[in-house]
């Protein structure tokens, strides 16, 4: 870890959670200067932090190392250090007080990682994107705004994940919504075996509560300003995925598919008549010279069509999901 001022920090991920990130280390390096206490996360951004009051210039901390290095959770050590030095109540900790700004900022953590994060073969919570994170800070030290720009969002873990996990979000919604709530989505099971772009994947991940990981989510979406319908929207977009991939084609000949499965819940989903998403699907229309043609496809091709569609889906939804995080963090001084 790197500041403005030159000092590096090497972390070593334990994989394990060790009890020196509570609110009484904060009190501990808040305020001292960094050769009175140890080589600590928090002594980065204590540094950063005093730098930035008494130099008024930007300043930078750089997270980087290999996957699993731990890169995610000490960025959020961080923001959870600028969240609580800089909260008006200081007698309660940001994740217990009122839904006020430093607390949205720490929210914005599950949902990040709810949508963007996948277990890897090294890593069980590895940040599938890249994000730059810029918090604005006032004359008198107070956080005035914030802003999250991504990029390189790994998409195509969407429909192919070598036998990892997809988004945590599609498990976390499997577990963690009712049979009814469910429904309502179209799906008739929480098993992610009837989901073929689930059903290689790892059920789950020692240690984690996929159901518990949801309901905080939820809380989290809340917190930062989602509305109960703009939720429902979001989560919609996650079931129309796991639609889409069910969706299977024969082939009647060459060069022409055929949908075998049921796409009723789908195109109920997606508010199109069946015989639209067939057209759209089987027999698209392009454009050639000042004419519109239609061309068959195989279900190669087809398959690939709809492989499109999700990835295009899910990084949209991605984008609108840190675009209204944003809208929530901007005090117009971004």
């Amino acid at each position: 870890i790197y500041t403005y001022s030159g000092l590096f920090l090497v972390a070593i991920n334990p994989y394990t959670n060790i009890k020196i990130y509570a609110q009484d280390y904060i009190n501990l390096y808040h305020g001292s200067p960094k050769e009175d206490n140890r080589p600590h996360i928090f002594a980065v951004a204590e540094l950063a932090y005093q730098n930035l009051l008494s130099q008024k210039q930007d300043q930078s901390i750089l997270v980087t190392g290999e996957s699993g290095a731990g890169k995610t959770e000490n960025t959020k050590k961080i923001l959870q250090y600028f969240a609580s030095v800089t909260s008006e109540d200081k007698l309660l900790p940001v994740t217990q007080g009122h839904d006020n700004f430093e607390r949205k900022i720490l929210q914005s953590n599950p949902i990040l990682e709810s949508f963007g994060n996948a277990q890897t073969v090294r890593n069980n919570n590895s940040s599938r994107f890249g994000k730059f994170i810029k918090i604005e800070f006032d004359e008198f030290g107070k956080i005035n705004g914030a802003h999250i720009e991504w990029y390189l969002l790994e998409k195509s873990r969407v429909i192919q994940h070598s036998r990892e996990r997809n988004y945590h979000i599609f498990y976390q919604l499997l577990s963690g919504m009712s049979s009814q709530d469910l429904r309502k989505l179209q799906l008739d099971s929480n098993s992610i075996m009837d989901y073929n772009y689930l059903r290689y994947s790892n059920p789950s991940i020692p240690g984690v509560d996929d159901s518990q990981d949801f309901h905080e989510l939820m809380s989290a979406l809340a917190v930062v300003g989602f509305s109960e319908e703009e939720i429902y929207d979001v989560l919609k977009i996650i079931a129309l995925i796991l639609h889409i991939g069910n969706v299977e084609f024969v082939s009647e000949r060459a060069d022409q598919a055929s949908i075998k499965s049921d796409i009723a819940p789908l195109c109920k989903l997606l508010g199109v008549s069946e015989s639209d998403f067939k057209i759209a699907v089987l027999k698209p229309r392009a454009k050639a010279g000042k004419e519109y043609v239609s061309q068959a496809k195989n279900s190669t091709q087809a398959r690939f069509i709809l492989n499109s569609l999700s990835r295009s889906l899910y990084e949209k939804l991605f984008a609108h999901v840190v675009r209204r995080i944003n809208k929530s963090l901007d005090h117009g001084s971004m």
